[in-house]
């Protein structure tokens, strides 16, 4: 990766971030000090309280990412010693998309079948196509790839071995994204395999590129579902693909699974492709 896309990269990550951070901290600041205030039975002006709130939770967001980012740029890179080749590469990419994107969340949804589903929250007020794309499929899988499978893979690694770390990673970036309990194991999955997929090959580059493959397909789906597309199928209000994309989607996940554990294609894709990224 070029210097002044990777400078650019982590400028975005960065401000996007101690922007979650400074959002986050204010939230808190603002529901103490509405709690402080209705347990004496008093009303704070909505001036002073986004104003004090504002100021503290943008202090301490400052300080938390001035923080982080020292810490993480003393740490390095991690590079992979051993880089798998690009087929086995590419083999892990196809397992991870049709696992987590189509094979789990339709199981899940026969699954559950028998029960209605809940109302769509997004149904009647979706938001814009560009902002969806821009923020769902660009920005949300570069700056979040950024942050766990490199910075927070870098900086775990050298505490605690690489298992550890690939089940600490992808549990945080499960609990971080606050799904329901289909989508904390769906989230907790896609972590897992990006985070092994990052061990294996040593490249940010296709991390981002699966992940945002994965948002692109949720988008997809979306957009399959509002028009009413025949190849999605509905099950007492639970949305889901139909059986045949199902049986394709789960024979193509099962023939990258095989030719993964393949011995015969461990032998021959070592060290085909070098996805090291520099520091």
């Amino acid at each position: 990766m070029k210097p002044l896309l990777k400078r650019i990269l982590w400028l975005t990550a960065v401000l996007l971030s101690a922007a979650i951070l400074i959002m986050l901290f204010t939230g808190i600041v603002q529901s103490g000090m509405k709690l402080a205030a209705e347990t004496r039975g008093s009303e704070i002006p909505e001036n002073i309280l986004f104003g004090i709130s504002g100021t503290i939770g943008s202090g301490l967001g400052a300080c938390v990412m001035w923080i982080a980012i020292r810490k993480v740029k003393r740490l390095g890179f991690y590079h992979c010693p051993k880089p798998i080749g690009s087929a086995r590469a590419a083999a892990l990419i196809i397992f991870t998309f049709t696992l987590c994107r189509i094979v789990l969340p339709d199981i899940w949804t026969y699954a559950t079948a028998g029960t209605p589903a809940p109302p769509s929250a997004t149904a009647a007020d979706p938001d814009p196509l560009w902002m969806m794309l821009l923020f769902g499929v660009v920005l949300a899988p570069l700056c979040e790839e950024l942050l766990f499978r490199k910075d927070l893979f870098s900086l775990l690694l050298k505490r605690i071995p690489m298992p550890g770390t690939i089940l600490l990673t992808a549990l945080i970036f499960a609990l971080i994204h606050g799904y329901s309990a289909e989508g904390f194991v769906s989230c907790l999955v896609v972590g897992i395999l990006l985070a092994v997929l990052m061990a294996r090959t040593g490249s940010l580059t296709l991390c981002i590129a699966t992940h945002m493959l994965c948002n692109l397909e949720a988008f997809i789906f979306n957009r399959l579902e509002t028009i009413g597309s025949p190849l999605i199928a509905t099950l007492n209000g639970h949305t889901t693909y139909n059986p045949t994309i199902f049986t394709l989607s789960a024979l193509l996940m099962l023939a990258s699974l095989l030719f993964l554990v393949s011995p015969r294609t461990r032998r021959k894709s070592a060290g085909i492709l070098q996805l090291g990224v520099s520091k």
